[in-house]
């Protein structure tokens, strides 16, 4: 289960948590849990922390693509709290871990989206992880144009939905289910091309 919260982000949790030290733009880091985490079927004992605001199971995610809805459905396993082009290693930004066998706190604090003068709009939010599978993402400030948010099997699997997370939905899925927040209109052109092979075969 996941749950977007605007308003239950936890400044004390965050400053209980330990800065990541040199994280860089477009870096990763492999934190282990202190539990067992399932995820679609699988269980996870450590989990890759990267700099987009996201995390990953089995590989780190150091790439420069376009942070999309197309790299979430096709990349490893992924939870997006605020999938953007941050930048934690800016003046004054910290992403924070706070582990124990209770949760995975992990805080995104005053991270700027990537600009060349390091002066990109600043992010703060949370995403916790829980034993028994729950996830939440706790929003505190978000100044960001555009983000994706949302959870993924990764690799193409159990197919995909998009969805508003501002509503309650009593449905099932088996597959990635992400919202794409954005002030413009525009085609994801690979996942558009990924939901057509949901349903079509790639015979030419």
């Amino acid at each position: 289960a996941q749950r977007a919260r605007p308003d239950s982000s936890d400044a004390a949790q965050a400053s209980a948590g330990a800065a990541i030290a040199s994280f860089g733009d477009d870096d990763f880091r492999l934190i282990p849990l202190g539990f067992s985490f399932p995820y679609y079927g699988q269980s996870y004992n450590s989990v890759y922390i990267n700099s987009d605001g996201n995390l990953s199971f089995i590989i780190g995610d150091d790439s420069t693509a376009d942070r999309s809805l197309g790299r979430l459905n096709a990349g490893p396993p992924r939870i997006a709290a605020l999938f953007r082009d941050l930048d934690p290693s800016a003046s004054s930004a910290s992403v924070r871990v706070l582990s124990n066998a209770n949760a995975l706190v992990l805080s995104w604090v005053n991270v700027p989206e990537y600009a060349t003068n390091a002066n990109g709009p600043r992010q703060t939010f949370q995403l916790r992880l829980f034993p028994d599978g729950r996830i939440e993402i706790a929003f505190e400030s978000i100044t960001t144009a555009e983000a994706v948010v949302g959870i993924a099997p990764g690799s193409l699997l159990g197919g995909s939905a998009i969805v508003s997370f501002s509503t309650a939905s009593g449905e099932t899925y088996g597959g990635t289910v992400a919202e794409r927040f954005t002030g413009t209109e525009s085609i994801d052109d690979v996942f558009t091309a990924q939901k057509l092979y949901e349903t079509h075969e790639a015979a030419y």
